[in-house]
């Protein structure tokens, strides 16, 4: 499906390459796993995949590209879409139109097709990612989460015979970040979609996976099974991440406990119960912040309330202060109102309701 030889390449802004004699073949079906430091050359990796290196991002190079015996390197990009599906980090980057269903009908547009074909794939699509909620609201009223899967939409629609994503989960929740990686799986395992994903959170798509690869400087340092990368004797790999489920065999060989390697609570629980049948656990202390009554508020929120225009009401009646020198984590679901409450602290929102 996709052979990459002796690939070279140096962005026109830099001196160092951003990839380094990338060799490497990946066959019809496949479910890749390409992880790494940031900076190694992911990204770029991907680029060159979709034909957006060289033609969009300048720079020299050298090897070859080759998709489905096609040359990903010379081909013109609004060919390579046809085959080559790909969704970006950041959704902003991606969303051109002012509604979800235009969005995901804009690609479908392109390529000339009908009506007919045009709605029935709109609707399979919005049936096969679970936003069909979310097809009359306006872009710009998408929280971050919701404006990923809506650029995965705009991409599947496509119906592309490779999938790339380029950390499809870096806005979603955990409950949303595991549907799109469920929803990725089925895709590759009951159509046989051939898919290229970069995960920093390994967890989150380690045992899914059918191959690792890992690159450091533009250089590949590994690749193959994801299991043989995490055998606890493997030595010289850049640190990426291992799963804490995972991890807990290191911690467990210093300890000279002999432990298999899981990718899975199941595999884990399995692996470990035996081993901490008897372990006597030590009590944990907990530590519970106090509030300072006399403390100077650099922020007091006031029953705060925030409707957007011709959409959902996001906030309702939200009381905070906020004290100097506070270290605050702001949580929650996708399309809680996180973002929203934070625009509204810098002004870039004006409230409906309350004071701040």
């Amino acid at each position: 499906m996709i052979n990459i030889k002796n690939l070279t390449f140096t962005y026109s802004d830099s001196k160092n390459k951003a990839l380094s004699d990338v060799s490497l073949s990946i066959d019809d079906s496949d479910f890749i796993l390409i992880t790494g430091p940031s900076g190694c050359g992911k990204s770029t990796l991907c680029r060159c995949i979709n034909g957006l290196v060289p033609s969009f991002y300048g720079g020299e190079i050298s090897g070859s590209v080759e998709v489905q015996n096609i040359d990903a390197l010379r081909t013109p990009t609004k060919d390579m879409a046809k085959k080559v599906g790909m969704v970006f980090q950041d959704p902003e980057n991606q969303l051109v139109t002012t509604d979800v269903e235009r969005e995901i009908a804009f690609g479908l547009e392109n390529l000339g097709l009908s009506k007919t074909v045009m709605v029935k794939r709109i609707e399979e699509v919005l049936d096969t990612i679970g936003i069909d909620h979310l097809r009359y609201r306006q872009i710009s009223t998408l929280s971050g989460g919701e404006k990923q899967k809506t650029a995965i939409a705009s991409v599947l629609v496509l119906h592309p015979e490779i999938l790339v994503l380029d950390e499809p989960t870096s806005e979603l929740d955990p409950k949303g970040a595991e549907e799109v990686i469920q929803l990725v799986r089925r895709l590759n395992e009951e159509l046989g979609l051939t898919v290229v994903i970069v995960e920093h959170r390994m967890d989150r798509v380690l045992q899914s996976v059918d191959r690792l690869i890992i690159l450091e400087r533009g250089e590949i340092r590994y690749d193959g099974d994801p299991r043989g990368w995490v055998r606890l004797d493997e030595g010289g790999l850049p640190d990426i991440g291992i799963p804490p489920i995972t991890r807990l065999s290191a911690e467990l060989k210093q300890k000279n406990i002999d432990a298999k390697i899981p990718l899975t609570i199941k595999e884990g629980r399995q692996i470990f119960s035996p081993i901490f049948k008897n372990y006597k656990w030590k009590a944990t202390q907990s530590y519970i912040s106090k509030s300072n009554d006399g403390a100077s508020y650099i922020a007091k929120v006031s029953k705060l309330w925030y409707k957007y225009p011709d959409g959902p009401t996001v906030l309702r009646d939200i009381n905070v202060n906020i004290s100097k020198g506070e270290f605050i984590a702001l949580v929650g679901r996708n399309a809680a109102g996180k973002t929203t409450f934070a625009k509204m602290l810098n002004v870039l929102l004006k409230q409906s309701k309350g004071k701040i």
